[in-house]
């Protein structure tokens, strides 16, 4: 591989590693096992329920690279039992642009079976995926630290289940986890190809990098390629971890967790070679896993009407073994991370909630090589420091009211949320909201998307 001159050893691709592989169809829909058990073990739940839904999302701002509006269909089905001996729960969620029927993209939120407290009682004995909500922080902000996330819409992520095996305890005020598995599924969202030497999506939210490039004064061209690796190198990733937690829903509770698992955000290396003679650069994506050490303590207090939680998260990333080949791709840096939040809860009135947060997360990255090729990329997580407020109002009358706002700090930008929903009586709901992004800065992760003002509507039946 020919080396580029000295004097192009940054190479400003600072958008190139959003989402790029994160909504690959490489792993695609998890085959769920068929499960043949007789009736006394396993009976289906009343709370049998999916939902079927349309929305159009029209910005109001007109741009070049990206189109005016989208269309998509959801459909979510939930499906549970509660048997005898055994429970189990299947929740899928499956959307496509209707303008692309190649965008189709399944993602499980919870796919799981376990053994029935009406047999073990206390103890339960399960595998698959599932959501136990294991850091309050995680939870709220969707930082992808401890759970990975769907990411269809980046500004709007949705927490999914770990894949493992588990075993729980549970009693009156006293939780513990175990859980392990020798494999991991990364973090999926939109689809994203390369279509001669470019990286297109039909998500409206998908952020192109660039396509040219200023090597010593000279403009250059950036072809790019995806290259798939092999399917056991990205989910062959083990995972191993232990939870603990006292307290209930109500009065103080306290919690932590320690474990070993792959980063759930695909890592994206840049193989970067010069073709001199069409001064062309030949820009090669590699995606690949990390692997992370993770420790977490939390606790609050929850009351009535108000409550209040802190948590602090400490991250180590581990060196894995690279080829020899890998050894000239450039790629983002990592570094140990410490995150911490507080947050504060009010239930006020009849139906009304709300929810304020700040987060900080401090990453120590590794200094440059001298000599190096350098790639100047966003960081891994979404924000260093950041305020969140969210009020929800359910009425009596079926009508909810959304609102959220969040600020991150640093770069000066806020991305502000509204929805409204009615639901009729014949399962059928209507919906209306709008996203509005405002930034002085056009830097970080809501500056990127200035411009991407968007109002929204919705049909949903739920059946």
């Amino acid at each position: 591989m020919k080396r580029l001159p000295s004097g192009a050893r940054t190479i400003e691709v600072a958008r190139l590693l959003v989402s790029i592989f994160a909504g690959s169809t490489l792993l695609g829909g998890e085959v769920q096992a068929a499960l043949a058990l007789s009736s006394q073990a396993f009976q289906q739940s009343e709370h049998n329920l999916g939902e079927l839904l349309i929305e159009t999302s029209a910005f109001l701002r007109d741009s070049e690279v990206r189109g005016n509006q989208l269309s998509t269909l959801t459909i979510h089905p939930d499906w549970r039992t509660d048997g005898e001996f055994f429970t189990s729960r299947l929740d899928l969620i499956g959307v496509a642009a209707l303008s692309d029927q190649n965008s189709f993209t399944l993602e499980s939120k919870e796919a799981f079976i376990a053994t029935s407290p009406r047999f073990t009682g206390n103890h339960q004995i399960g595998a698959g995926r599932r959501d136990f909500a294991l850091s309050a922080l995680d939870a709220f902000w969707k930082t992808g630290t401890w759970t990975p996330r769907f990411q269809w819409s980046p500004l709007k992520p949705e927490n999914v289940g770990n894949l493992a095996g588990y075993y729980q305890y549970q009693g009156e005020r006293f939780r513990f986890i175990a859980y392990a598995s020798p494999i991991s599924l990364p973090e999926r969202g939109y689809p994203v190809r390369s279509v001669q030497g470019e990286l297109q999506s039909t998500s409206p939210d998908w952020v192109a990098p660039f396509e040219e490039l200023s090597l010593l004064d000279r403009q250059v061209d950036i072809r790019y390629e995806l290259m798939y690796p092999d399917l056991q190198e990205l989910i062959l990733q083990p995972t191993a971890g232990v939870h603990f937690r006292y307290g209930t829903g109500s009065g103080f509770w306290a919690q932590a967790g320690f474990a070993r698992m792959p980063l759930h955000q695909v890592e994206l290396a840049l193989e970067a070679s010069l073709l001199a003679s069409s001064l062309t650069l030949d820009a090669k994506i590699h995606p690949r896993r990390n692997a992370h050490l993770l420790g977490s303590v939390e606790m609050g207090y929850q009351g009535n009407s108000s409550g209040v939680w802190v948590s602090l998260n400490s991250e180590r990333p581990l060196l894995l073994d690279r080829s020899p080949q890998e050894a000239d791709w450039i790629a983002t840096p990592l570094g140990p991370s410490q995150l911490g939040a507080i947050g504060v809860n009010f239930s006020l009135l009849d139906g009304l909630r709300l929810d304020s947060s700040l987060l900080w997360i401090q990453e120590e990255l590794p200094p440059p090589v001298p000599g190096e090729i350098t790639l100047t990329t966003p960081s891994r997580y979404a924000y260093s420091n950041a305020a969140r407020f969210r009020a929800v109002y359910a009425s009596e009358s079926a009508v909810k009211y959304t609102v959220e706002w969040t600020l991150d700090i640093p770069n000066q930008s806020s991305h502000t949320s509204l929805d409204l929903e009615y639901g009729l009586r014949s399962g059928v709901s209507l919906g209306v909201g709008a996203d509005i992004i405002a930034s002085s800065t056009g830097e970080g992760f809501i500056g990127q998307y200035f411009g991407n003002d968007k109002v929204r509507g919705r049909i949903a039946y739920a059946f």
